[in-house]
């Protein structure tokens, strides 16, 4: 994976903890393709006071302070449970994708 990406994924993993106490965990979501530039980060956040909505990604054009476009998944507690028993489907979180624990 590209340095920059994964320095940059974890910036930006530790910004949102910095500002979310109510965010539990984040994890990085990988794709094929995932070492090119074009590629945006994803980021997997389990955030305790978010609200069920399902799968919704928001995406983030590249900035001053992350050189790459982000893509942000926002889950309850509970929603990534059902993900992880493949119950709630749309996105792949690889089993070997990175927890970034802040």
């Amino acid at each position: 994976m590209n340095p920059a990406k994964c320095e940059s994924a974890k910036s930006l993993a530790t910004y949102h903890s910095n500002y979310d106490p109510e965010l539990i965990q984040v994890v990085r979501i990988t794709a094929p393709g995932e070492e090119t530039l074009d590629e945006p980060i994803k980021l997997l956040e389990i955030n305790a006071s978010s609200v069920p909505a399902g799968i919704v990604p928001v995406y983030f054009g590249p900035s001053n302070l992350i050189p790459f476009a982000s893509v942000i998944v926002e889950v309850t507690p509970d929603e990534y449970e059902l993900i992880q028993a493949k119950q709630l489907a749309s996105i792949s979180t690889e089993r070997d994708s990175p927890n970034i624990n802040t």
